[in-house]
Order: structure tokens, then sequence, then C-alpha cells
């Protein structure tokens, strides 16, 4: 008896140690399992930081604009007419001053020769004037030699009356004489003159039906349709048969040897562009191409429909282009020395706003020990965005660091072990 007590005894002391062991490593695992929590909350986050720097930047804007041919002539009517015949199309290709077509030419044909018929007349009675006029000259001359001749024999009868040769009378009708002459000559100078006159008359109704007869012939002219430039055909307005009326469109001719780009912008956006300003155009019927140019003119007032200003940017090169082709601009602007920050920090921060002017969060990294950082969360106010960086308007200063990345989200406070990168890839 005494011997199965002290076995039973020794057996729950056993039984009794084992339980207790097993309370002792229950009790040692619990805690080891509330202790591996509490250190992976205390472990520093794997981090990335930048340092906030300055940066040549601003907000670089694009519009929609429009090929165009630097220059656009129209070919209109000059005078009335029916239209006999046009041998151009859309699309073909024109040289300055190619015919193209013509008007009914028959009334302005008989103007012109009615035109001409009077010139001749007027001609032929200017040669009858100055045919006058010589005769008017002889006459004049023979009236000057009479009356030289009857003025020295007035003088010679005076002197043979005072030497008593001949009579008084026959003195006095050489001196009547003498006076008819003078007379003669003086009635030939005034039709001489009057004669001279008409021939002057003459030559300025010549000069003036001549200058019918130019305009008469430049009329005419008229009714062949020329192109104005080197170009190609970009509309037409009429067919064969239709009356024309003076300034009636019939061709609309593009010089596509260079290209103008067509925008319209906020009359607000005006005051950062100016003429000679560089400028970058694409297309998207040219994808992957991009034209230089710069802004050759701004529109001194905007339309009054749409309250945009037109901007014309002139290529520098045309190939690959036809007019009415879609693309856009960015105009080259002075960027001003500002802060900035990858856009890549606000994801860090939980949010990446759109609209400039609007609030962001990021986290900033304040160093505890060389390493070492402590995660505090900021919000500033950012600007415009461009190749993945943001400007940052306030709430930041230059020197600072921020967290482009972590390896895992943020709280305010965490720790943080990270490394300072020279260089961020923003996108």
């Amino acid at each position: 008896m005494g011997y199965g007590v002290r076995v039973v005894g020794i057996l729950a002391l056993g039984l009794g140690a084992i339980g207790l062991g097993y309370v002792l490593l229950g009790e040692r695992q619990a805690t080891a399992q509330r202790s591996q929590p509490e250190a992976a909350a205390n472990r520093p986050i794997s981090a990335d930081l930048v340092v906030v720097q300055t940066k040549a930047f601003g907000e670089e804007r694009t519009y929609p604009v429009t090929a165009a041919p630097q220059r656009e002539s129209q070919l209109r009517a000059r005078v009335e007419g029916r239209l006999v015949e046009l041998a151009v199309d859309v699309g073909d290709r024109l040289e300055a001053g190619q015919l193209v077509g013509r008007l009914d030419d028959g009334v302005l044909r008989a103007t012109l020769l009615q035109a001409e018929a009077e010139l001749a007349a007027r001609e032929a009675e200017w040669e009858r004037l100055r045919a006058e006029v010589r005769d008017s000259e002889a006459q004049l001359e023979r009236a000057q030699l009479e009356a030289a001749r009857a003025k020295l024999d007035a003088q010679r009868s005076a002197e043979l009356v005072a030497g008593g040769v001949i009579s008084q009378q026959r003195a006095d009708l050489d001196r009547t004489t003498a006076e008819a002459a003078q007379r003669a000559v003086r009635s030939a100078q005034e039709r001489q003159k009057a004669q001279q006159q008409g021939v002057a008359a003459g030559q300025r109704r010549i000069e003036a039906q001549r200058a019918l007869v130019a305009q008469a012939r430049e009329r005419l002219s008229f009714t062949e349709l020329r192109s104005p430039t080197d170009g190609v055909v970009m509309a037409r307005t009429v067919d064969a048969g239709d009356l024309l009326q003076p300034g009636g469109a019939i061709l609309q001719v593009g010089d596509f040897a260079q290209i103008k780009a067509i925008a319209e912008v906020s009359e607000l956006a005006t005051g950062a562009l100016t003429v000679g300003q560089e400028a970058t155009v694409t297309f998207d019927a040219i994808p992957g191409r991009v034209y230089s140019g710069e802004i050759a003119r701004i529109a001194p007032a905007a339309r009054v429909d749409s309250r945009l200003v037109p901007i014309e940017v002139r290529l520098r090169e045309a190939d690959g282009l036809r007019g009415g082709m879609l693309g856009q601009v960015r105009f080259a602007q002075t960027m001003a020395e500002t802060l900035v920050i990858p856009q890549i920090a606000l994801e860090v921060g939980g949010g990446r706003p759109d609209k400039a002017g609007a609030a962001g969060k990021i986290f900033v990294a304040l160093s505890e020990e060389p390493g070492r950082y402590r995660a505090a969360q900021r919000e500033v106010v950012l600007g415009a965005r461009r190749d993945g960086w943001v400007a940052v308007v306030s709430g930041l200063n230059a020197g600072e660091t921020v967290v482009a990345r972590s390896s895992q989200p943020l709280k305010d406070g965490a720790s943080l072990a990270a490394s300072l990168l020279s260089q961020v890839n923003a996108q």
C-alpha cells in the first residue's frame, strides 16, 4: 500500500510538472506572438526621398490649330458677262497668269471698236487743224512782208512830200496802205493763235480718247480669266453658262509653298504671346512629326462670336501638309524658377489633385539620425504640372525633403529607413 501511494504520488507530481511546463511554454509563445506585431509596427518603413528643388518651370498649354496656305487668293469677275468656259477644277495646280477661262466678250469688243474709230476721227481732225496752222503761218509771214514794205513806202512818201516831189494825197494813200497792212498782220496773228489753240484742244481730245480706248481694251482683257497666283484650286463656285457680275467669286486659289497654322486663344492668354515667338505644331494626320514655326500675326481683336483671338503661326516647312488639317500648337514660354516636386510624391500622400491652385498632401521626411527619418504629413498648394513634375505654390521650402516612394502606406509620424535620391523618375 505504501508503495502504491508513492507511485501514485510521484506520477501525480510528474504530471503536474509536465502541466506546469506546458503552461510556461504557452505563456512564452503567447508573449512572443504579442511582441511580433509590436516589433513590426516599430520597424522603419523603406522609403526614397527627394530634396525640394527649384526648376525653370511653367505651364505649357496647347491650342487646336487648322492648317491653311500662307497665301489665299480669289479669282473674281471684273466685268459683267456670261461664263463661256472654265477649264480647271478643285485640286488643279495653277501658275500665276495662267488662262483658266473666258467670259463672253461680244459687247466689250464692239465698245473697243467704237472707241478706236472715234480715236481715228479725232486724230484726222487734229491733222486738219495742224494743216490750217501751217497755212496761217504762211499767211502771217506774207502779211508781215506786206506790212514792212508798206511801212517803207509810207516813210519814203513822207520824205518826198517834204521835198515837193509828190503830192500830199499820194503820201496819205501810202500811209493808209501801211496801216491796213499792219492790221492784216494783227488779224493773221490772232487767227494763227486761235488755230494753235484748236490744235492743242484736239491733242487733248485725242489723249482722252486714247485713254478710253485703253480702258475698253483693258475691260476686254478682263474677259480672259487668269490665275492670280501660283497654287492649287481650293474651291470653284461657278459653271459655264453662269452670268457673272463684277466682283463675283469664280475660284479660290491657295499657295501651298508655305503653310500657316491658325490657332484661336483666349484673350487672357495673348499677354504672354508676341510676334516672332517660337512655336511647335503637330498634326493629327501626321503622327510623330513636329513642325517648327513662329508667331507671324496676332489679331488686334477677338472674334465677336467666340471671344477668341486668332493667332497665325508661320511654319518653316510644308512637307506632307494640306489645307484644313487639324493639329495642336505649343508656344515656347520663358519659364520662371519655382519649387517643384515629383508628382509621385502626391500618390504617397494619398491623392493627385488635377487643378492648379488645389491643395494636396505629401509626406515630409524629418531627419532624426543618419539614415533614420520620421514622416510628417503636410498640406501644400500646387501649381502647374509638366513632364511629371508639379510646382509648389506654398507649404514647402527649398531644401526640405519629401517622400517620393515608400514600401508601404505611410502614416503621420511613421519611422523611415530612407535613402536620398539625386534624381527621381517623376513619371
